[in-house]
């Protein structure tokens, strides 16, 4: 096989494992937006009820925010993180599987090596949003609280984002149909029960 034919195969074999009607066969046009839809729409109203969810957890910390208005600002942050580094593990997870870079045997060491990598990203991102607050709020033990809350919040995302493709193919689901959202309302959900923890726990609140 030659190196385009290759190429060809493991385009198609990524579209497939990401749900894509045909795209890299050329289908993708021929495809009805109605079959688009229909195939699309179950994931995003499984999402649309998940979030809800998370707004209802939010709503359990009701005290917490009463005391501190300002936390509530910080939500869409902590989710908009939690979700987007989930999201970035799982494709790249995704698309070393379909090229065959993570087998079984590599599990262990991918999750060690995620594992570091989100700690880093924490960290770093800790210390942005630390900084942050202290230059605009002058609030030391709020600095600490974000920071603390979006180390967690990283470092269970990205693991998230290695292990539910991984878990999806043992089971023999498509990983990129279910990862992608489950890693995000799951990261979204984790994140603000993180960032209130910490908040109810540091600020005695």
């Amino acid at each position: 096989m030659d190196s385009t034919s290759r190429a060809c195969t493991n385009l198609n074999k990524m579209c497939n494992q990401a749900g894509v009607t045909g795209s890299a066969a050329g289908t993708y046009l021929s495809t009805s937006i109605w079959s688009h839809s229909l195939s699309r729409l179950p994931w995003l109203i499984f999402l649309l009820f998940a979030a809800l969810g998370a707004g209802m957890l939010v709503t359990v910390y009701e005290k917490t925010f009463l005391e501190l208005p300002l936390l509530v600002a910080f939500i869409p942050m902590i989710m908009a993180i939690a979700g987007a580094g989930g999201s970035q593990v799982s494709t790249v997870v995704i698309r070393s599987m379909v090229v065959g870079e993570i087998t079984t045997r590599e599990y262990l060491r991918a999750f060690a090596k995620e594992f570091w990598i989100s700690l880093v990203c924490g960290v770093v991102l800790g210390l942005v949003i630390f900084g942050y607050i202290m230059a605009v709020y002058q609030d030391w033990m709020l600095g600490l609280v974000l920071g603390l809350g979006l180390i967690a919040t990283i470092i269970f995302a990205k693991l998230l984002g290695m292990a539910l493709p991984i878990i999806a193919k043992r089971i023999k689901i498509d990983p990129a149909m279910i990862a992608a959202p489950l890693v995000t309302i799951i990261a979204d959900i984790f994140g603000i029960f993180a960032f209130f923890t910490f908040a109810q726990i540091l600020l005695n609140i």
